[in-house]
């Protein structure tokens, strides 16, 4: 279990290439600009990388990957606060997480 805790969290730190080609598409951004949203991403996750090291130092391991595998970010949480019918579908900020979301609530 946990290689697939330490798989999905190395994961999490490429995942701001996977928007790069929607970024360019909605907001125009050229490679330059991209090159620095993502430096700024890495740069930004380096220092609470930092954080969470001074962190984690103080606390139990268990508790600490117990914790962060059940704990829900923000995203998730406001998830929660819509039916289906009441999604605000001119807010969503990128068209392929409206096309995600319309495919997925097809589905039987």
């Amino acid at each position: 279990m946990l290689w697939f805790v330490c798989f999905f969290n190395y994961a999490d730190r490429q995942s701001i290439a996977a928007v790069f080609p929607e970024l360019e598409r909605e907001f125009g951004f050229n490679k330059e600009q991209l090159g620095l949203i993502g430096s700024a991403f890495m740069w930004v996750y380096a220092g609470c990388a930092l954080f969470a090291g001074l962190v984690c130092d103080r606390f139990r391991r268990k508790d600490l990957i117990l914790g962060g595998c059940l704990a829900c970010d923000d995203e998730s949480l406001e998830a929660q606060l819509f039916e289906p019918g009441q999604i605000p579908w001119d807010e969503l900020a990128f068209r392929s997480t409206k096309e995600a979301l319309e495919e997925f609530l097809k589905r039987p």
